[in-house]
């Protein structure tokens, strides 16, 4: 028999992996049906009648509110979603929660105003677009551009815990690796000496008989 608590945390994982299930389906439909359910959207009524969204009005309702803001980077709400639904359903002690949450939470903002360099509103959101305009005025592409991979790159260093000895243990394994497959292509290539061809050994032969005779 389930405990109280088992009991909550068993419906609470089964809830956020089938709404992460749901959301993915929904923010899918509408890369392809977003245009025709925008009447739908728009529309005092809110009948729906037209939508053809997979999920229907309320899937175009949320997939048209969060793709508008975030674009492309929406998905990252449902993988946090279904990977915190996976923790609770099954008790993974790896999956740090906190950590969990700051990681989705920061690429939920970088990666709009990354992909803002290099798409349109609908892959970046209003937010990242927007959030790009006001940072090109003041520093320019060239400088947004590199504060964002000054940030993710300080992001992974204190995150991952990345030192100067691990980068430099990562630069032996990669010379080590190197040389053996250096040394491998060495041993596997074939030596380089040519056969004399047949037609030459028998213009040879045929010479000495003539001699002889």
């Amino acid at each position: 028999m389930l405990n109280r608590q088992d009991k909550i945390k068993l419906i609470i994982g089964i809830l956020a992996i089938s709404l992460s299930l749901l959301m993915f389906l929904a923010f899918n439909s509408h890369w392809t049906h977003s245009i025709n359910d925008q009447s739908d959207i728009l529309s005092k009524s809110k009948d729906y009648l037209n939508t053809q969204n997979i999920i229907g009005g309320m899937g175009s309702e949320v997939s048209e509110f969060f793709i508008r803001l975030f674009g492309i980077s929406s998905y990252l709400i449902i993988t946090l979603l279904f990977t915190l639904g996976l923790k609770i359903l099954f008790t993974i002690q790896k999956i740090n929660t906190l950590r969990l949450f700051i990681h989705h939470i920061f690429f939920l903002i970088w990666l709009p105003l990354f992909l803002s360099l290099f798409f349109n509103i609908q892959i970046t959101g209003q937010i990242g677009l927007n959030t790009s305009k006001t940072l090109i005025i003041m520093v320019g592409k060239a400088g947004l551009t590199i504060l964002l991979i000054m940030i993710v790159l300080l992001f992974i260093i204190s995150m991952f815990n990345i030192n100067l000895t691990y980068l430099k243990d990562v630069k032996q394994k990669i010379s080590n690796w190197l040389d053996s497959k250096k040394n491998d292509t060495i041993l596997n290539e074939p030596e380089n000496i040519k056969p004399e061809k047949p037609e030459k050994l028998n213009n040879l032969k045929l010479d000495e008989s003539e001699e002889n005779t």
